[in-house]
């Protein structure tokens, strides 16, 4: 597991260790929408749930959006404030470091 952290400086991102990638790469697959069959064969679980289970856990924002889908989709538009849930840290995105 040596070679995990040489190899993520050298594209220049920054990572806490192994766990900490798993979780990071779960969720970044779930958001940009890969089955979570991919998921699951990626992070190479034995089941589809586990990867959501305990990896991937859903952010301020990412619950935020699901509601403002529900609400554009059910009443036509987007009713929800600005403030209806607290802001997380941005997670770095896919090359960004993790400064």
């Amino acid at each position: 597991m040596g070679y995990l952290k040489p190899a993520a400086a050298a594209v220049g991102v920054q990572i806490g260790g192994w766990h900490d990638f798993r979780h990071t790469l779960s969720r970044t697959l779930r958001r940009a929408g890969v089955h979570p069959v991919v998921n699951e064969d990626t992070l190479g679980h034995s089941k589809v749930d586990l990867a959501m289970n305990v990896y991937d856990k859903a952010s301020a924002e990412d619950i935020r959006a699901g509601l403002r889908v529900a609400s554009k989709k059910l009443l036509g538009r987007d009713l929800l404030p600005n403030d209806l849930l607290p802001t997380t840290p941005k997670q770095p995105e896919e090359g960004e470091s993790a400064a």
